[in-house]
């Protein structure tokens, strides 16, 4: 099903004399602009009149295209939970039942600030599907630090069933654990001094117990080196309070080694899991978490210029910051061209056929 179906259960807050362009054509006007590079209010609004005779069949542009300020207006009074929701249940649909890893992690949106109306930046936890490369939610926090309310909200929302949930250390709390279990999922969590206790008996588990697995892999690029070797404990006799992490069945050590320039640099990490696996599978998950850095913060702040935007008008940030998320789903769904991200919203840009298979993807 298209994404502008979805829209149909948002509610209007608009009073009737003000509503000459439905949220339909709205959002599905902003989309299609994002989907070809377009940043703006302004831009969008020019985009839509300079293309309105191409677009109308599946655009509704009875009422013409919508000004700059009708589409900001809309974006800053649309209660982020009802278009999100909306998000969600279309990102179930094209998942069809494959699942993988799904990683949750934070993002800053930098500029999204004002000093002198106190309005802090935006801080969303997004959830990435690694396997299917499609953002399934965000949530809004009160910045970092703050991530473990959002990880919890996001964590309710989303279908995590038979599926895999790796978090970063801050999600590494007795509630989250049993919260991923409940839901049918298994988790990977990295464990760092905000559980002093948990990391000292992983360290000691390793000093002391054989590792039942171990692999070692090696990548070279662009200059650097980066060798990774993963052990695997399942012995947890020396994890005194195990029982209050639900499901745990495995310990993991990363020990990580970067030369950069003939300069090398060392880490440990450790992580606790409700999966038993063997190194090489835990190596390649933990490796795979990563992604949602690569693949969706990293794409948001270079092609989408999510870290420079200013929009900051009532919910405008957050609901765009969404549109940007739909606009990377739908062109990651192309795989046929192999283009990059930038050339297909080029592309998408200049060819309208391409653009409308791009929207029918998921028809």
């Amino acid at each position: 099903m298209q994404i502008n179906n979805y829209f149909e259960s948002i509610e209007d807050p608009r009073i009737d004399r003000k509503k000459l362009h439905s949220l339909n054509t709205i959002f599905s006007l902003s989309i299609i602009a994002v989907l070809c590079g377009i940043k703006s209010w302004e831009q969008i609004a020019m985009f839509g009149r300079l293309r309105q005779k191409e677009l109308s069949d599946i655009i509704d542009f009875k009422n013409g295209v919508p000004s700059h300020d009708t589409i900001e207006r809309v974006y800053s009074i649309i209660k982020p939970e009802a278009f999100h929701s909306c998000f969600v249940a279309w990102t179930k649909a094209l998942q069809e039942n494959k699942k993988g890893l799904i990683s949750i992690d934070g993002k800053v949106s930098r500029n999204s600030n004002d000093k002198y109306k106190n309005i802090a930046p935006l801080y969303l936890v997004n959830a990435w599907a690694s396997k299917n490369k499609l953002v399934l939610g965000q949530f809004k926090t009160d910045g970092k630090g703050h991530e473990i309310a959002g990880i919890k909200a996001l964590l309710e929302i989303l279908d995590l069933k038979n599926s895999i949930v790796s978090i970063d250390a801050i999600g590494c709390q007795k509630e989250i654990v049993s919260q991923v279990v409940e839901k049918g999922a298994d988790y990977i969590i990295a464990v760092k001094d905000n559980q002093e206790r948990l990391r000292e008996d992983l360290t000691s588990s390793f000093a002391i117990i054989k590792p039942e697995s171990i692999d070692k892999q090696t990548e070279k690029n662009s200059g650097r080196v980066e060798s990774r070797k993963c052990s695997v404990i399942t012995n947890l006799k020396m994890v005194e309070k195990k029982s209050d992490w639900k499901g745990l069945k495995s310990i993991i050590q990363i020990d990580s080694a970067r030369f950069i320039n003939q300069q090398e640099q060392t880490e440990t990490r450790y992580y606790i899991s409700s999966l038993n696996k063997s190194s090489e599978e835990f190596n390649a998950l933990i490796r795979s978490h990563w992604g949602i850095e690569n693949s969706l913060h990293w794409i948001l702040d270079v092609n989408f210029d999510e870290d420079k935007s200013r929009k900051r008008k009532g919910y405008t940030a957050q609901n765009f910051s969404l549109t940007n998320k739909i606009a990377i789903n739908l062109l990651n769904q192309e795989t046929k061209s192999k283009l990059s991200m930038t050339h297909k919203k080029l592309r998408a840009a200049y060819d309208t056929t391409y653009l409308k298979t791009l929207l029918n993807f998921n028809a």
